[in-house]
């Protein structure tokens, strides 16, 4: 029972080849199979347990990649968050650099308006009356 966790099905298992080979060739397989019962012989056992372990793998990296898949539809929705962000940040690091920029020039023409003022005022100082 699967519910139980365990398989649905049933491996019977036939020791003798030329038993299996007249259970394989006879109604009786196609009963087996409607009750969800698998025969098996020493020579397909091993088959047999390797397709259903194979089967088993494949689900559990069917389950793995339906989490990574929801990782990634998750980092997607941060990525695209960052980025509006980022962008708000840039925008915010040009206009201050911008006015930065004006406010460095403003300064440099102000600096050199007091630099000629105190020129000017020490040319005075300099004359006798």
């Amino acid at each position: 029972m699967p519910d139980e966790g365990t398989v649905d099905f049933a491996i019977m298992y036939v020791p003798s080849e030329s038993v299996y080979y007249e259970i394989v060739n006879s109604n009786l397989m196609d009963y087996a199979y409607k009750q969800r019962v698998m025969p098996v012989s020493p020579s397909t056992f091993y088959a047999f347990l390797r397709s259903v372990m194979l089967s088993f793998e494949g689900q559990k990296i069917a389950a793995e990649v339906k989490t990574i898949q929801q990782a990634l539809r998750a980092i997607h929705t941060e990525t695209s968050k960052f980025a509006d962000l980022l962008s708000i940040l840039q925008t915010h690091i040009n206009n201050s650099y911008t006015a930065m920029s004006k406010v460095a020039s403003q300064f440099s023409q102000l600096s050199s308006k007091v630099d000629n003022i105190q020129t000017l005022g020490s040319g005075r100082e300099g004359r006798t009356i």
